[in-house]
């Protein structure tokens, strides 16, 4: 109840100032039927055709958890667009108690602001504001047949150098909360991937900003999807990566990460990168978000997502959120984990995508309408639904 009526303080002071020098965004009419002209992100149901494109409020509105909408989004949502992405316009960055802008050479056009004022939707870090990558630096690991061992790259290391090969399937592996890029699970998913294909694999760890307390972490993970959309457009402006080709794995707060960095690639390029997979997409200040928050079917041309933890009180989110998703085992407790392991649950489902990956398990589930698709990493682009399967033996690799 305090951090409403602090929100709605702050709202009613501040909500003049939502156009000035730092945001790119220009509000057209005040009926029902008015259109928003954005030249910040935006985020529908459908692909967008550039970064200037014009969205009616009623593409708004999608919350998860039972379609229950957050109590200070009904009062905002019919007079404000709603900001995911802010190019800084003014020489130097400025900051406020509900806005964070960061200078970085990582970050699109070298800055951009990251507002959790109450008309952003971003309050699900209950007012904590993101750091910078100078604060909480992530490191990029490139990783391909030529560079087997990986080397440090950056957006930088691209820019003007225009590849002469054909470009590259590109597939993204990012951590979630309290890890880091060198997991066992993160680099065994990035050894099959090489051994399987002629790929450039990106290794992201951003350990520094996913540490406690878990509201940092949430708040933490745009300014690593702005870095991440950066690289991945700088990759592909410069032909080594192709976007219909590029494929980002989530785990945890990386699921909605990936999904965050998804919307940011078609802000900067109009284009959707190929597939997203969400591994058991984080619960906790997720339950009751709009679209823009959390992973869903828009962040890609392809969202899959595999729910292992899914239920009240745990990690994982309770709610299908991509184009298919993937409920094994009912989605909430996984076989030899016990009930009150979240954690054990949690994790079953980058062991289950590593499995698929490996080609050893099927993982064939069906849908409502009888329909067949496998879970992991072989899963058709054409499943739509929820799918429900049962794993076994309760250990690797689970069939």
């Amino acid at each position: 109840m305090l951090r409403w009526c602090l929100l709605l303080l702050l709202f009613s002071y501040t909500r003049g100032r939502v156009i000035d020098a730092n945001v790119q965004t220009t509000i057209l009419g005040q009926d029902d039927d008015a259109n928003i002209r954005i030249h910040s992100s935006f985020k529908t149901h459908e692909t967008p055709q550039n970064a200037e494109g014009v969205v009616t409020k009623s593409n708004f509105g999608n919350v998860r958890m039972y379609g229950i909408k957050d109590p200070i989004d009904q009062i905002i949502e019919p007079r404000l667009e709603r900001i995911a992405f802010l190019n800084c316009t003014s020489g130097e960055p400025s900051d406020s108690p509900l806005r964070r802008c960061c200078s970085s050479p990582d970050l699109p056009y070298g800055c951009e602001c990251f507002d959790i004022s109450p008309w952003s939707f971003f309050h699900n870090s209950w007012l904590t504001l993101p750091q910078c990558p100078a604060e909480a630096p992530v490191t990029f690991t490139l990783h391909n047949r030529q560079h087997s061992g990986g080397r440090p790259v950056t957006a930088a290391d691209f820019l003007g150098n225009n590849s002469s090969t054909v470009p590259k399937q590109t597939v993204v592996v990012v951590h979630g909360y309290t890890q880091g890029g060198s997991q066992g699970w993160v680099q065994a998913l990035r050894a099959e991937l090489l051994l399987q294909r002629d790929a450039n694999v990106v290794v992201v760890d951003w350990a520094p900003g996913a540490e406690p307390p878990y509201r940092q972490a949430v708040a933490n993970m745009r300014v690593t999807a702005a870095a991440l959309a950066t690289l991945i457009d700088a990759m592909w402006r410069s032909g080594t990566a192709a976007l219909d080709a590029t494929w980002l794995i989530g785990h945890s707060l990386g699921a909605h990460l990936v999904g965050l960095a998804g919307q940011e690639i078609q802000r900067l390029t109009s284009r959707p990168v190929g597939r997203i997979t969400g591994l058991d997409p984080a619960g906790p200040r997720f339950w009751a978000v709009h679209d823009l928050v959390a992973l869903d079917a828009s962040d890609a041309a392809f969202v899959d997502v595999i729910h292992t933890n899914g239920r009240i009180l745990g990690e994982g989110s309770t709610r299908s959120s991509g184009h298919a998703d993937f409920w094994p085992d009912g989605g909430e407790v996984s076989p030899g984990c016990a009930p009150w392991d979240n954690s054990c649950s949690h994790h079953r489902a980058h062991e289950l995508f590593h499995a698929s990956l490996l080609g050893v398990c099927d993982f064939d589930a069906t849908n409502a309408d009888g329909r067949h698709c496998s879970m992991g990493a072989g899963a058709d682009t054409s499943c739509r639904g929820v799918f429900t399967l049962e794993t076994y033996p309760a250990r690797f690799p689970f069939c």
